[in-house]
């Protein structure tokens, strides 16, 4: 990705957002997100949307590649 100002990055949200709202399946919504931040973060390989629940629950939803599973997978054990 290439360096964006805050209004091309506000616009290319805006758009990333509408495409998603279309969509009426989470499940696809949160593998949208998680495909846009890999392209758009620099350097990012992987990504995935992690829900705490409770203090002691972890879920890994939405993950583009094992490696985010695996790390909140490690984070949990640590608790």
């Amino acid at each position: 990705m290439t360096s964006l100002d805050h209004e091309d990055l506000g616009r290319l949200m805006a758009d990333v957002a509408r495409g998603w709202a279309v969509s009426s399946d989470l499940d696809s919504i949160l593998r949208g997100i998680t495909e846009t931040a890999v392209s758009m973060i620099p350097g990012a390989d992987s990504a995935d949307i992690l829900v705490i629940a409770e203090r002691k629950r972890f879920e890994s939803h939405a993950a583009t590649s094992d490696v985010p599973e695996q790390m909140d997978a490690l984070s949990a054990a640590s608790r």
